[in-house]
């Protein structure tokens, strides 16, 4: 069974772990007249402690969404085990979760951090997860953007570009929009409210842009 087809049912764990953010009021129904139609973004940050600034500036841009978006962040990854060919068959319940809520979200917002000039390894080991089974795999033609934050003031340059180009390689259709927030401990509050207008700006450009791919792909699909 590919990673398409897996609906695996997460444990309690899991889901108290997994958190929606607010969801921007819609303006109106499907142009069918049915529903509105929910964008979701799925926001994955590469920090395992608690108050990153990551995790901020995840917080931060859910404040930005448009009407009819929402996003939700996946905070198991440090449940994930390393990956090991030999567990592929029955993955474990960490995994099996990242997979289906890649799957059911229409984009991916991911924010790393900087380690030693590169992506954090818990980070690398999720998407080697979610990249298999390769011909099928979950991020495959997924609208993603990759942003971050830091303390120094260089930012995450080396990590942000070597993040998206292991999603380039996995197939997932990477935002040109990116955004490198250095010195995140002045420009984040606490709450993960951006302390400036023009970082809020910037982090609503991504949002949006994330939003339209996400949109024309399903377009696409539908056509």
């Amino acid at each position: 069974m590919n990673a398409h087809q897996q609906t695996p049912t997460a444990p309690n764990a899991a889901r108290a772990r997994t958190s929606r953010l607010p969801l921007a009021p819609t303006g109106g129904g499907s142009p069918g007249g049915g529903p509105p139609t929910v964008t979701r973004i799925l926001g994955i940050t590469g920090s395992l402690r608690h108050d990153s600034h990551n995790r901020k500036l995840l917080d931060a841009a859910a404040k930005t969404l448009r009407p009819g978006t929402e996003m939700v962040l996946f905070k198991q990854i440090k449940e994930i085990p390393p990956f090991d060919e030999d567990d592929e068959p029955v993955p474990a319940p960490a995994v099996a979760w990242l997979r289906a809520q890649i799957a059911e979200a229409d984009a991916v917002l991911i924010a790393t951090p900087e380690y030693n000039g590169s992506l954090p390894g818990q980070l690398k080991n999720a998407l080697d997860w979610a990249s298999r089974p390769y011909e099928t795999n979950v991020l495959q033609g997924k609208p993603v953007a990759v942003i971050g934050a830091s303390p120094s003031p260089g930012g995450t340059a080396h990590a942000n570009a070597d993040t998206c180009r292991i999603l380039a390689r996995i197939g997932a259709h990477v935002s040109e929009q990116t955004l490198l927030v250095p010195r995140a401990f002045a420009q984040l509050k606490a709450d993960g409210t951006p302390a400036s207008y023009a970082l809020r700006q910037q982090l609503a450009q991504v949002t949006s842009s994330l939003a339209a791919a996400a949109g024309a792909a399903r377009q696409a699909r539908a056509a």
